[in-house]
């Protein structure tokens, strides 16, 4: 999975924390894709004035930082 970021189109029925409109980053293993459906646990909203620069080192820590959860390789208690 590779971090992508961009706008919400629209939210399934059981989505409560995400809305049309709002800029997220999230993970999908379709990183080239216009549109793209995740999981709303694969989900994060990003604030309001992160310029394109700063968007694309956050998609580089994010999916670092879940590759190490997803690995195993850190503990719980470990910072990141």
């Amino acid at each position: 999975m590779i971090a992508v970021s961009g706008v919400v189109r629209a939210v399934g029925v059981n989505v409560k924390h995400f809305k049309p409109g709002e800029r997220v980053l999230a993970l999908s293993h379709a990183t080239y894709a216009e549109l793209v459906a995740v999981d709303d646990l694969d989900v994060s909203h990003l604030p309001d004035g992160v310029p394109g620069r700063r968007r694309a080192a956050a998609r580089l820590r994010f999916t670092l930082v879940l590759c190490l959860i997803m690995s195993k390789t850190t503990q719980i208690t470990e910072r990141i």
